[in-house]
């Protein structure tokens, strides 16, 4: 199957977080699965852009502020709408790492007017909001884009409630999808000094949907268990 994945921003620092990685590792486990995978972005602060990734094909497209002061809301990418328009028929789905954003709502709108079927994975971005600008917005894109997607993955409780309140009356067909991770290099086999205990870092933003509560109740409970080791946050 050819699969096409689309995301808002590479850039080297990867200042998108989170979706880019889940991105990269979704496509890497579908190749791995006989899949042929690409994924197409944004992009901006490359000298070069590259044109792959652990293994995995990108096509990225100068990335451009059209609404300013509103971050990466604002972003959009009008080569790749013009290089979708072109090659969209080529893939048979898109999976859309969705976001009120006008790189991948427009992206998802295309992909559905070519009859290809899209799934929208969220990532806690599309969610209730205040903000002026939302309601135009999911109206004119957002909400007739998740209602149409044949999934849309949401990973919490929360996300799910979201966004069946963005979306009111219309039917979704939601799906959790945890983020899976690449299996650890065995601690057995690296080199390391036999005094200093192995530490395991939480790097996140410190708020309350981020969980820093469960790695201290794991950290309590390896600790408890006999297990040696330092925990950081």
């Amino acid at each position: 199957m050819k699969i096409l994945q689309i995301v808002t921003l590479f850039s080297p620092d990867a200042a998108y977080g989170g979706p880019i990685r889940v991105a990269l590792n979704q496509s890497k486990a579908l190749q791995d699965n006989g899949h042929d995978v690409t994924i197409a972005a944004g992009e901006r602060g490359y000298a070069v852009p590259p044109t792959h990734e652990q293994g995995i094909a990108l096509k990225l497209f100068s990335a451009r502020t059209v609404i300013p002061k509103i971050g990466y809301a604002g972003i959009g990418a009008p080569s790749m709408l013009v290089w979708l328009h072109k090659h969209i028929r080529e893939f048979d789905v898109v999976h859309i790492h969705l976001a009120r954003d006008l790189v991948t709502l427009p992206a998802a709108k295309l992909a559905l007017a070519y009859g290809i079927p899209v799934f929208a994975q969220t990532h806690g971005m599309i969610d209730e909001t205040d903000k002026l600008l939302a309601k135009p917005l999911d109206a004119a894109l957002t909400i007739p884009v998740l209602k149409r997607a044949r999934t849309v993955f949401y990973l919490t409780e929360r996300e799910h409630a979201d966004l069946q309140s963005v979306v009111g009356d219309g039917h979704l067909n939601l799906v959790e999808l945890n983020n899976g991770i690449p299996e650890a290099e065995d601690l057995e086999s690296r080199p390391c000094n036999s005094y200093d205990p192995p530490e395991v870092l939480y790097l996140a933003r410190l708020q309350a949907r981020k969980r820093p509560q469960v790695f201290v109740e794991a950290a309590k409970e390896l600790l408890d268990s006999g297990h040696t080791a330092r925990f950081s946050i």
